[in-house]
């Protein structure tokens, strides 16, 4: 179980590790972070807060807005939200965290959920030792490192 304090200190945590690897441009995937940003970030936090709540459902999201096909990620732990891009939109300043559902749910309405394990699978196969590096890290920075082979 975990407390709301916990996730929001993830959260910040997460966020600040996604802003270290933009700025020092370690990975491409995360040059415009937070746009553009979603997919990787959300599997990444999905995955290491699995590890770190274990006694907790954790998925990642993946919504669709109907009207343009455009897509958006985020994080679900029990009955909170945790969108580490969601300030790439207009009506956001910073990452959310909130009770479920996510408001971005009026825009991509169209809603599937993964394990964190598939969301982290979906990502671009060719690139499977550099995401495994900063799931890694990530998980240790926030607290939940063990080795998992993907």
């Amino acid at each position: 179980m975990f407390h709301q304090s916990d996730l929001d200190r993830d959260l910040a945590v997460g966020v600040q590790y996604f802003v270290e690897l933009q700025v020092g441009q370690v990975t491409p995937l995360m040059y415009a972070f937070p746009a553009n940003s979603c997919e990787l970030a959300s599997a990444l936090m999905a995955s290491a807060l699995s590890t770190k709540y274990k006694d907790s459902l954790v998925l990642r999201a993946k919504g669709v807005n109907p009207k343009n096909s455009e897509v958006h990620f985020w994080v679900q732990v029990g009955e909170t939200i945790l969108d580490p891009t969601a300030h790439q939109f207009a009506h956001y300043t910073s990452p959310l965290i909130c009770r479920a559902p996510s408001p971005l749910q009026t825009i991509f309405s169209e809603i599937e959920y993964v394990c964190p394990s598939d969301a982290i699978d979906e990502l671009n196969a060719p690139n499977a030792e550099r995401r495994i590096n900063l799931l890694e890290e990530l998980s240790r920075r926030i607290g939940t490192y063990a080795h998992k082979q993907f």
